[in-house]
């Protein structure tokens, strides 16, 4: 009898089988290969080793050290302060003329007893503000420049470059001289409250003739500060052309007066006591030329005139 069924053993597997086993791996290559790859970015990716542990700065030695330093800067900038060698002695001051020396000494150790941030004192060359003095001296005086240096280590320099000075203008109770045109340049600290009119006089005409200056007497008592202007230029070159003009003959002219009613008269008074009327209409020249021919051909006192006046021409007028 004849047994159909099948033997025991390995079964017998179909040619398609083998195809797909060999094709499925190729399958898979292929596949990969085609597929878009992710780039990895590596500069954001945590490499840090998570058992490796940084070691932590020491805040103890970095404290130490901050706080030596700062000891050794206090201990120096104390040693700045008050040591000796740095003390400032010498104060020079040059290319002064109308200016008193002894003014700007003045300011410059006011300056020296003051303190800098309320606690450095300013008598260290160090510490000593020179752009400050500079700035105080410009408060009371027009130049035309000035300079504040220092020499280390004791010594400080003051250059001074003045304003030409053209008149000396008196009020009641103070002096100023005053450049060409008309303005305050500087106070005179020669007048005191307690000096009446003719010592006052006296004491800037003196100055005066030492520098060749008219003297313009104001009986306004106005208030004068540093850079006003008090005199017209116009006025001020006609006072300092009639000065010239008569400073070549005898008379000695103690002050000049502008006519504050008629600003195109001007008036002097001589040292020995007259008066003296000029016009700014009229050529200098030709009224001095009169004064001087009336003096030597009329008066023979001239101590005894009480004014010439010369504001007419040829016509000249005297009491």
């Amino acid at each position: 009898m004849i047994n159909s069924s099948r033997p025991k053993g390995r079964p017998t597997r179909s040619p398609l089988y083998s195809i797909y086993w060999v094709v499925q791996p190729l399958g898979c290559i292929l596949t990969f290969s085609y597929m878009p790859r992710r780039k990895i970015d590596y500069q954001r990716k945590d490499l840090r080793n998570p058992f490796f542990r940084k070691k932590k700065s020491s805040n103890i030695k970095e404290w130490g050290i901050g706080v030596v330093i700062i000891i050794i800067l206090v201990i120096g900038l104390r040693y700045l302060v008050n040591s000796s060698k740095f003390l400032i002695e010498n104060i020079e001051i040059r290319g002064n003329k109308t200016i008193s020396q002894h003014e700007i000494l003045s300011l410059a150790r006011e300056q020296l007893e003051k303190h800098k941030f309320f606690m450095l004192p300013q008598n260290n060359i160090f510490l000593f503000d020179t752009n400050r003095l500079k700035q105080e001296i410009l408060d009371k005086y027009i130049l035309e420049d000035i300079k504040v240096t220092k020499r280390y280590f004791k010594t400080i320099i003051i250059e001074i470059d003045e304003t030409i000075t053209s008149v000396v203008y008196l009020t009641p109770n103070q002096g100023y001289y005053l450049d060409l045109q008309g303005q305050v340049i500087s106070e005179i600290k020669t007048l005191t409250d307690k000096q009446e009119e003719s010592q006052i006089t006296e004491v800037l005409r003196n100055q005066a003739i030492e520098r060749n200056l008219p003297i313009i007497n104001s009986n306004q008592n106005i208030d004068v500060r540093i850079g006003d202007r008090v005199v017209e230029p116009d006025i001020i070159d006609f006072i300092i052309e009639l000065n010239k003009s008569i400073a070549q003959t005898d008379i000695t002219i103690a002050y000049f007066q502008i006519n504050t009613e008629n600003k195109k008269e001007v008036w002097a008074k001589t040292l020995i006591g007259y008066l003296i009327y000029f016009s700014r209409d009229l050529d200098i020249e030709s009224q001095v030329q009169n004064l001087v021919t009336l003096l030597e051909e009329k008066i023979e006192k001239p101590q005894e005139l009480e004014y010439i006046d010369l504001r007419f021409g040829k016509k000249v007028f005297y009491k």
